[in-house]
């Protein structure tokens, strides 16, 4: 099992920067069930998205795909909304976030980095 899940990531399709930069550790069954421990939860800004991460995320990972997701909030708007599903288009260099019915497409090159994670909610940022 590769020590770092930034290094696994890309060996499912995924860029490295979906996870912030506090993953304090992780677990990965043959089935692909996953769990992702944070030292703690935290915000990160891509681009014009926020998004927060619980301290336990969990879900079923395969290659392009993430199902079941729980732990991970997008805001949209006025909302926070959790994340159930991402998919990952390499020929279209895009990820897919799923967020219940609704889906949203952002380019895969935005989490390229592996992001620092901010404990506070900047409220300029909001």
């Amino acid at each position: 099992m590769t020590s770092d899940i930034h290094d696994l990531l890309p060996r499912y399709g995924f860029p490295k920067g979906l996870l912030p930069n506090n993953v304090k550790s992780y677990t990965l069954s043959d089935d692909g069930d996953f769990t992702v421990d944070l030292i703690s939860s935290c915000y990160v800004k891509f681009s014009d998205q926020l998004v927060f991460y619980g301290k336990n995320i969990a879900g079923k990972l395969s290659y392009g795909s993430v199902k079941d997701v729980h732990g991970i909030q997008a805001k949209e708007a006025f909302l926070w909304l959790p994340i159930t599903a991402m998919e990952s288009d390499p020929s279209s260099a895009t990820v897919v976030f799923s967020v219940g019915f609704v889906s949203k497409t952002l380019p895969a090159s935005m989490f390229e980095n592996v992001p620092s994670c901010s404990r506070k909610l900047n409220l300029q940022d909001s």
